[in-house]
């Protein structure tokens, strides 16, 4: 009796979802692509969400230029993506920085619950000097990744 209840709702659950993805997947169709088709540029009018398409007002004077728009059209896209993800950044940066003391201190508990005291010491002791040199290295490399990401 279980399990026709949990495949039901299984059942149901999956037709729910692949519903909710056609529909959010259709409106970015209709909402980004649509525009992006268009060759003069005129999509970085429309594209960018509320609060930010405030930045477009700077693009509307060159929109009446039909030659020159596609260019600074190209120009203002990469200013907002990069201005949008700014903020990513930051957040991913300072929470790194904030991990290295909390990963620092979980792994000498580690190291001192997984062994004994005539044990544990040469190895906090290696962890201590190494471990403040390459939890910064490793913040920096996941830094590298992200930017590579974007």
């Amino acid at each position: 009796y279980l399990i026709a209840i949990l495949s039901s709702a299984y059942e149901f659950m999956k037709e729910q979802g692949e519903f909710e993805y056609k529909s959010i997947r259709y409106s970015y169709v209709e909402k980004y692509q649509i525009p992006k088709l268009d060759k003069r540029g005129l999509a970085e009018l429309v594209i960018h969400p509320p609060p930010l398409s405030i930045f477009t007002l700077i693009l509307l004077p060159f929109a009446c230029v039909p030659n020159s728009f596609y260019e600074k059209a190209e120009i203002f896209s990469k200013l907002m993506f990069w201005f949008e993800n700014l903020f990513i950044i930051l957040l991913f940066l300072i929470y790194s920085i904030l991990l290295i003391p909390i990963i620092f201190v979980k792994m000498l508990y580690n190291l001192f619950r997984s062994m004994k005291l005539y044990a544990f010491l040469p190895f906090a002791l290696i962890w201590v000097i190494f471990g403040l040199l390459f939890l910064p290295l490793f913040a920096i490399r996941d830094m590298a990744y992200l930017f590579k990401i974007l």
